[in-house]
């Protein structure tokens, strides 16, 4: 009886909370403003532009070029090939952000990884989103293992892919968890101490009847 109470739960849950179309990200964030181009013979989308902030719960933080750069800002590369059922295909599909947190340090990788998925929910209401993982480099122990690169304002929306170019703007962040995983995870473990206490209620009976 009591799993059954819970399966219905977790069902109306799922039925109920509204769906997400891109995945939920949260502090720290890099913010950059790459040129966007796509090459329809190879798939391959590629990104190059100004890696220009580093936020963070407490602070805001311009990214440097380095010391002896010319660039007023740090760097933001992508490189990512998709199949027409846009699945990340190919071995060679990564990004950096270069640069320094402090205008007298040398330029160095700030964050890098490997791009494993593009989230085609995020696609269909005109924002380019993909998960990166094996994530290294000098801002790697904020962001942790996976990220988020989010492309928005393409100036052909969900076009993108037949107008070749564009401008965006770009946030790399941290993924966070869902509000139907949160919601299912709180219940699922109120209804197990629920379970945990209504056991306890019946043992003394249990007892007495023995």
């Amino acid at each position: 009886m009591f799993s059954r109470l819970t399966h219905t739960v977790v069902a109306f849950l799922l039925l109920s909370l509204p769906a997400q179309a891109g995945m939920m990200t949260g502090l720290p964030d890099i913010f950059a403003t790459p040129f966007v181009k796509y090459d329809s013979a190879s798939g391959q989308i590629t990104a190059i532009g100004s890696a220009i902030q580093f936020k963070t719960s407490s602070e805001v933080q311009a990214i440097f070029p380095g010391t002896g750069k010319t660039t007023p800002y740090g760097i933001f590369n992508f490189k990512v090939a998709v199949d027409s059922n846009r699945q990340v295909q190919g071995s060679n599909n990564n990004f950096s952000i270069l640069g320094a947190l402090d205008s007298s340090e040398a330029q160095a990788t700030l964050l890098s990884g490997t791009i494993t998925e593009l989230n085609s929910a995020a696609f269909s209401s005109g924002v380019l989103e993909f998960t990166a993982v094996n994530i290294t480099g000098g801002l790697s122990d904020a962001f942790g293992e996976t990220v988020v690169i989010s492309f928005s304002n393409l100036a052909a929306g969900t076009n993108f892919l037949t107008e070749k170019y564009s401008p965006a703007d770009v946030n790399v962040s941290r993924p966070v968890p869902e509000p139907v995983s949160i919601a299912i995870w709180g219940m699922t473990f109120g209804l197990g101490l629920l379970g945990t206490y209504r056991r306890r209620l019946l043992a003394p009976s249990a007892r007495t009847s023995s």
